[in-house]
């Protein structure tokens, strides 16, 4: 296969549009490069809206400029709050709230609370 070395560099967030099927972001380069309206694959069942200077990275696949894809999202100052352990999870948002498996616990931290169950529920 011919052709450049996919390129990696870091970038920070901006605007993100999560209105279509594909969630597609403006960044900053480090360099100053300003990309917009890139491609943010996210995984499937999990949906997530980075913070405007989140740090990520830009993967340039093939060394293509017309073929960037964005990864990542990560506020170090919001992770900071939230340190998950040796095979811990925590999963939090930017407004404090956070779910977390921890040991053998479930923790659930919020300003309210609403538990939706359309069906059948057993609690032990």
């Amino acid at each position: 296969m011919r052709g450049f070395p996919s390129q990696l560099t870091r970038f920070q967030f901006g605007k993100v549009y999560s209105d279509g099927g594909q969630q597609l972001v403006d960044l900053k380069g480090m360099a100053g490069q300003t990309p917009t309206q890139v491609y943010r694959p996210e995984t499937h069942g999990l949906s997530t809206h980075p913070v405007a200077g989140a740090q990520g990275a830009l993967l340039a696949l093939g060394g293509r400029q017309d073929q960037l894809l964005a990864l990542g999202g990560e506020c170090s100052e919001l992770r900071g709050q939230h340190q998950a352990a040796l095979g811990e999870t925590i999963l939090y948002n930017s407004h404090g709230e956070a779910i977390s498996l921890i040991k053998r616990q479930v923790r659930m931290v919020g300003q309210d609370m609403q538990v939706t169950i359309a069906g059948t529920a057993n609690f032990d």
